[in-house]
């Protein structure tokens, strides 16, 4: 790795880096405590104003025409700080923070840290029993909120907020709070939306209740101070998805999230080719937060921020600007690489790509990279593990020199062992078990009384349980076989993994993609797996009948990994898959609630053998296909 960049930046910050990653390659087995014993000894804030104080005059943000420098970033942060101390904001509060992606959620953030308050990452667009759950749980003292999720998440619960959870101290910011002059005058002009501040001071005299303006001439008058470094000190808070059940509340120390930038540094990713990073991620979540916003702003990267996630809308601004680097989700890729405006597109200025916060299959990632190529990109996609309790990605893969299917190697500093959940003892190299992950930071594994995970010692090193599972080749390479929550447990006791399940089945040219989930079957008294896919442009003009039947011999049935009872039972045609806000497969809602489509039934008739033969049943259209 070519250190141009991270060298002038980091001068006085880390003197020794080269050494340090010699010693790495030198001592790989030991590159846990190595990490641990380098990481410099600084808050978040400290960590991105060292970072980046010879590089004030370079840009940190971009949003529309208006752009920061690294010397404004640093400043802002410091006014906006004061104005939390004139809110009655100090060493740890809890602020809860609603907001998109903009360049003044990250100044809030900082801004928090600098001051010893906890910044509490909510998803803005929560519906209100979870957005109850998370103020109350996470003992929130003020909101931080922009102003058109405050009408739809905040304003149908004021009175619950107000007046049972008591918390008196709210800051509304507006998308013209980060627009030039002119854009944002013209803003007004075309929106002339309510006066929030002005009708919750009416209404709730007892609230205080900040606009951005009051917020910061109140600042002029308050002395800032910085919170000194404090080991294991929370920092901020982020949630899991909540794909598979109730979402987790995820604290981080700075240990934790600065872990993440210097992981990215001493690895083999040459960060000297990138200078504009497009901050799709959305910021409460994990890989948003550690691996976008405070990776990006420690790497002194100017980011270009996305408030709304549309489709269309990324498209246009990662062409208009160019971005050098672009990290996003399996579902993120899959969307761009299929619209119609990249047919002519020279994507010859993408230099880093990554994807984490679920998988793509064998299949599906080599149409992305093909698709790059063609494209003249200089890179292609990167495969990552992560989890929000590790503050973002701990497992990295080389796309030139990984084997087909692995999700990486050990960041340095991180380990993995694979143990038999029901002997608790280490698995050898290839068989599949829990994944237990410890690296040079651990993560809060007990906050607020409640215990996050289950830990195991080993060598005097703790591991705290995944809940994934995984292989581990004789290369140290990773291969992910799905959830253990997510696991299907037929009514025969057989287990089913939905990822290697959708892996199979989106190998066919006629799928484009795949979800798996489970029903209760009558006649078998127990769980079946079911399937909702959706058809590729290969598929028209071919029997669904003859589709699904060369997907169950020629991917299920030919596959060793495989038996005939991992055949769905059910499949459903649909034109598209549930996501949650943070732009994964959202497991949860479809086994909750479903998506209607096409209903096509597999009935497998069983011998003491195995599988006879299958019938293929769609309505009004039957036929039997024999197994020889």
């Amino acid at each position: 790795m070519r250190n141009v960049v991270w060298g002038m930046m980091l001068v006085s910050l880390i003197e020794n880096i080269e050494e340090i990653k010699k010693e790495i390659r030198t001592n790989p087995s030991n590159s846990f405590d190595i990490i641990k014993n380098n990481v410099p000894k600084y808050t978040m804030y400290q960590y991105v104003r060292e970072c980046n104080k010879n590089n004030l005059n370079n840009f940190a943000f971009r949003f529309g025409r208006k752009r920061y420098t690294y010397g404004e970033f640093i400043e802002l942060i410091d006014r906006y700080a004061k104005g939390f101390i004139g809110m009655g904001i100090g060493k740890g509060d809890r602020v809860a923070l609603l907001l998109p992606n903009l360049p003044e959620s990250t100044i809030i953030i900082y801004a928090l840290n600098k001051i010893g308050a906890i910044s509490d990452n909510i998803d803005p667009t929560s519906k209100e029993d979870r957005m109850k759950y998370f103020l109350e749980k996470e003992k929130v003292n003020a909101i931080v909120c922009f102003d058109k999720v405050y009408e739809t998440s905040i304003k149908p619960i004021e009175d619950y907020i107000y007046n049972e959870l008591n918390i008196d101290k709210v800051l509304i910011t507006k998308i013209t709070d980060s627009l030039p002059m002119i854009e944002s005058a013209m803003y007004r002009m075309k929106y002339r939306d309510e006066n929030i501040v002005k009708r919750v001071s009416t209404s709730y005299g007892n609230i205080n209740i900040f606009g951005i303006n009051r917020f910061l001439n109140d600042s002029r008058y308050q002395v800032c101070y910085t919170n000194p470094y404090v080991e294991n000190e929370v920092a901020t808070i982020c949630h899991s998805s909540g794909t598979t059940g109730v979402p987790k509340t995820i604290p981080s120390t700075n240990e934790n999230v600065n872990f993440i930038a210097f992981q990215h540094q001493i690895s083999n990713i040459d960060y000297s080719r990138v200078k504009t990073f497009l901050h799709v991620l959305p910021g409460f979540a994990q890989f948003g937060f550690s691996d976008s916003m405070h990776l990006g702003h420690s790497l002194g990267l100017e980011m270009i921020e996305i408030p709304i996630f549309s489709q269309e809308n990324i498209i246009d601004i990662l062409l208009k600007t160019k971005a050098n680097c672009l990290f996003g989700t399996p579902s993120f890729w899959l969307r761009l690489i299929g619209s119609d405006k990249y047919n002519n597109a020279d994507l010859s200025f993408l230099e880093e790509a990554v994807y984490g916060g679920g998988t793509l299959t064998i299949t599906q990632l080599a149409n992305i990279n093909r698709f790059l190529i063609s494209h003249n990109a200089k890179c292609l996609l990167r495969t990552g593990y992560g989890m929000s309790e590790f503050n973002g990605t701990c497992i990295l893969e080389d796309p030139f020199m990984s084997t087909p299917g692995s999700c990486g190697i050990d960041l340095p500093g991180g380990s993995g062992i694979i143990i038999n959940p029901d002997t608790m003892k280490e698995l050898s190299r290839g068989e599949f078990g829990h994944l237990y992950y410890s690296k040079g930071s651990n993560p809060v594994c007990e906050f607020d009384g409640e215990v996050l995970h289950k830990t195991i010692n080993i060598d005097g090193r703790e591991y705290i349980d995944t809940g994934d599972i995984m292989k581990k080749n004789a290369r140290g390479e990773y291969f992910f076989e799905g959830r253990a929550s997510g696991m299907i447990s037929r009514y025969d006791g057989y287990k089913i993994y939905p990822n290697a399940l959708e892996n199979a089945i989106t190998s066919s040219p006629f799928i484009d993609d795949a979800m798996v989930s489970e029903y209760y079957d009558k006649t078998k008294f127990g769980a079946m797996p079911l399937i909702y896919v959706i058809l590729s442009k290969n598929s028209k003009g071919i029997d669904i009948k003859d589709i699904i039947s060369s997907i169950i011999d020629n991917y299920i049935l030919s596959n060793k990994n495989m038996s005939f009872r991992d055949i769905p039972t059910k499949w459903k045609l649909v034109d598209e898959l549930p996501y949650t806000t943070a732009l994964k497969k959202d497991y949860k809602k479809i086994k909750e609630d479903g998506i209607n489509g096409s209903e096509i039934s597999i009935v497998c008739h069983e011998t003491n053998m195995g599988l006879d033969y299958y019938d293929v049943i769609v309505p009004n259209k039957n036929k039997t296909l024999i197994k020889k």
